[in-house]
């Protein structure tokens, strides 16, 4: 079974659509998870394995491990979660969706 990639809420859906040539792409919305706590949807993509979730939540650099789980966190840390700040910042985020790891937040950074 591929990857598949969880669009948390607060990533455009512009994201979402590029990242569709990398693997099975869907949101925390499209699967009944909207306005629900970090902690939950994490619990809940715990039932599947190679699940990858995608946020620009700063506050997931701080979940601790065993929250993570089996759920690779890419975090996108740049200057807004709008799209044209997000664009620049793709490459590095196809990279890190192909690399994640069950259990590591891993930080996407735009170049400098």
């Amino acid at each position: 079974m591929g990857k598949l990639v969880v669009c948390d809420e607060c990533v455009p859906r512009g994201v979402t659509a590029l990242l569709a040539d990398e693997a099975e792409v869907t949101t925390v919305a499209a699967l009944g998870l909207a306005g629900r706590p970090d902690i939950d949807v994490l619990g809940a993509l715990q039932r599947r394995p190679g699940v990858v979730l995608v946020t620009v939540d700063r506050g997931f650099r701080w979940t601790r491990r065993e929250q993570v789980g089996r759920v690779s966190v890419v975090l996108l840390h740049a200057r807004s979660n709008q799209l044209i700040d997000l664009l620049e910042m793709m490459p590095q985020l196809r990279a890190a969706v192909r690399q994640a790891r069950p259990g590591r937040v891993t930080v996407v950074e735009p170049r400098r």
